[in-house]
């Protein structure tokens, strides 16, 4: 989930460390949030076992 703020909350299976936290539980059902180093994000897209994150930053 993408914030108005541009901040990334993440959740679901994490079995392949698809959530941004690669060594957290395989399954979180309570949305965390991903830290970009003060980049603020402006996209995300997520698949089976994927995630992506786009910033504004060139």
């Amino acid at each position: 989930m993408l914030t108005e703020n541009g901040q990334v909350l993440s959740c679901g299976s994490n079995s392949f460390g698809q959530l941004g936290v690669p060594h957290g539980p395989r399954r979180c059902v309570v949305p965390q949030a991903i830290e970009f180093h003060k980049e603020k994000v402006v996209c995300i897209a997520a698949g089976l076992r994927h995630a992506l994150a786009a910033t504004g930053q060139h």
